[in-house]
């Protein structure tokens, strides 16, 4: 971030690329208690955020939509990995996660889909070549964006490797 900041393009080029390959690496080596399906599915996660980093730092409008693809796939192994960990729950989850605490729970998420659409769809409902057609888009990843913060939210907070993936 820092670099970022003080916009010093080398560090971000030595940096941002190896940000996600450190970060799978611990993970690998913290990940003895995840289920095997979740693991597989994090390490697909977080792979795919480290080539979405490697595309989108290439400033190309071309290179764009595949960095957005990657980071759309890596939302949805997120969301895949945290389901396999709520099934897992079992009669746990029937307990803590009832319907009426299901849709109490979801009301910020969709006030904030909400909001972000209400923001972002007046610019994207305009004439202009570079965001003409990125309606559809848009709405599709900010819903699978935040589904993945709702399921990761359902998630057991005591259990191990919730707050760490």
């Amino acid at each position: 971030m820092y670099s970022e900041i003080i916009q010093n393009d080398v560090i971000i080029w030595i940096v941002k690329p190896l940000l996600m390959p450190v970060l799978l690496a611990l993970f690998l080596l913290n990940a003895h208690n995840n289920l095997s399906l979740e693991r597989r599915c994090l390490m697909v996660a977080l792979t795919f955020s480290w080539l979405g980093d490697l595309l989108l730092m290439q400033h190309r409008n071309k290179l764009f939509f595949f960095g957005l693809v990657s980071f759309l796939i890596a939302h949805i192994s997120y969301i895949i990995s945290f389901m396999v960990r709520l099934q897992h729950e079992g009669d746990e989850l029937r307990r803590r996660l009832t319907v009426s605490a299901m849709i109490i729970a979801s009301i910020p998420f969709l006030a904030y889909i909400t909001f972000m659409l209400y923001i972002l769809s007046p610019r994207l409902n305009t004439d202009i070549e570079e965001t003409k057609d990125l309606l559809v888009p848009v709405v599709l990843y900010t819903i699978v964006i935040v589904g993945m913060a709702y399921t990761s939210y359902l998630r057991d907070r005591k259990a191990s490797g919730f707050w760490s993936g």
